[in-house]
């Protein structure tokens, strides 16, 4: 803001989302940007008159393009057909990434006039001998045709067709790349590998989020008996939680809240499923985060969406959102062994904190806090007296924050939160002494 709150003439910056759209106020459809006084601080001040606006002017000083740590490969080639049932073909590079729209197999034409785009299926279980379909698996980055299965009365059957001899298999394009080390944090991407014309400064506003590692054998054994059980189907609550998750690897933590019979406070209505998503983090964050790392994207909120909703009961209204969370700040009074250094035990002992309570590995199994679980300030001196160097706890505060003013209310025993909430470190104070 460099009107100093419309006290001098200057230029007021809005990054605007990119789900701003027209909207009709009155009798007049515009893109209309709301104002609202707040009031003052310490800080700001307040106004002692409302201030005078002579005249504004409206004009666009950047602009927002999604970005992804991927590379893209066009039009290779993968090898040649020999006219066998289930060939299969592998792309140069790995690790690949699951093909989107545009991506696909091309197939070179007998007459070698041009390219057949062949369609993506995620198996051949209803592919005839005719359809031109393959299935692509981003894993091994192999392409495979259709098998042909001998049935229990010995006919053979093809399921999928088969690319004609001597006809060259390729791929319009495919991506690669991805991983958590794309997860960098806001305004980390600062430099323009070229120039571009009319493009001074570039950065990313947002962290960056969605790279995760493959899966490790240990989760897909755990997995595999979670999609047996729902069969792709959302009907109960782990139903729910497990095909969130499956959605996409961008969600780490999934929770569905379910209308209770006693008609619990902050349940939805009857008929109402609502399903939480916590996000992965950059792959740079620590112990703390922050609001703008948890925010879900509006993409990923709409493909989570679009993917329960394929498999939810046709009587069920589905929601999909953030947790409502709610930041903690704790400050504790620590006794220190006499011969431990207290700023040690200091930076120890907050750490701790900002481990404990913390929407992914917090909690008392490093699973993620509890959805709608209270904190309580009498179970953090056990988190606290086993540190290193920590001779006893003399006393605890834990405080509610507001994170967008950084305001704490007022002390409590007992920090509750609805069903829906989620408790997150905000900041901690740790205050050694020998």
């Amino acid at each position: 803001d460099g009107t100093r709150g419309l006290n001098t003439v200057g230029d007021v910056v809005l990054h605007l989302p990119r789900t701003a759209g027209e909207t009709t106020v009155g009798l007049r459809s515009a893109y209309w940007i709301r104002c609202v006084v707040i009031p003052g601080t310490a800080q700001t001040g307040e106004y002692t008159a409302s201030p005078q606006v002579a005249w504004v002017e409206a004009s666009a000083v950047g602009g927002v393009a999604p970005a992804h740590n991927v590379t893209s490969v066009e039009h290779e080639v993968l090898g040649s057909s020999d006219g066998s049932s289930g060939q299969t073909f592998g792309v140069g590079i790995l690790p690949a990434l699951p093909l989107i729209d545009g991506e696909t197999v091309e197939v070179e034409l007998e007459d070698e006039s041009g390219w057949e785009l062949w369609e993506p299926v995620a198996d051949f279980s209803d592919s005839g001998p005719n359809d031109k379909h393959f299935v692509f698996d981003p894993v091994t980055g192999e392409v495979r045709f259709g098998p042909v299965i001998r049935s229990p009365h010995g006919e053979e059957i093809q399921y999928g067709a088969i690319p004609p001899t001597g006809m060259q298999i390729g791929l319009t394009s495919y991506r690669y790349g991805g991983g958590p080390e794309g997860n960098v944090g806001q305004n980390t991407l600062t430099e323009l590998q070229s120039s571009i014309p009319y493009v001074d400064t570039v950065t990313n506003r947002r962290v960056a989020s969605g790279g995760v590692d493959p899966e490790s054998i240990e989760n897909a054994k755990m997995r595999g008996p979670q999609t047996l059980r729902t069969r792709n189907r959302a009907i109960t609550a782990d139903d729910f939680e497990h095909l969130a998750k499956e959605a996409s690897p961008s969600v780490v933590r999934a929770r569905c809240i379910q209308p209770t019979e006693v008609g619990t406070e902050g349940d939805p209505l009857p008929g109402v499923v609502r399903v939480l998503l916590v996000p992965t983090l950059p792959a740079s964050s620590s112990n703390t985060v922050t609001p703008d790392e948890l925010r879900i994207p509006r993409d990923l909120l709409d493909h989570v969406s679009e993917y329960l909703d394929e498999r939810r009961l046709l009587t069920t209204m589905l929601i999909v959102s953030e947790p409502e969370y709610h930041w903690a700040s704790v400050e504790a009074r620590v006794k220190v062994s006499p011969n431990a250094d207290p700023d040690q035990v200091q930076e120890a002992v907050e750490s701790r904190l900002f481990k404990f309570i913390h929407p992914i590995h917090g909690g008392a199994d490093g699973e993620g806090w509890t959805f709608g679980r209270s904190l309580f300030a009498s179970e953090l001196y056990s988190q606290i007296q086993p540190v290193p160097g920590v001779e006893y706890v003399e006393g605890i505060k834990v405080y509610p924050v507001d994170p967008t003013t950084g305001e704490r209310g007022e002390e409590t025993d007992n920090l509750t939160v609805p069903r829906a909430g989620l408790i997150c470190s905000y900041q901690h104070n740790a205050v050694c002494s020998i």
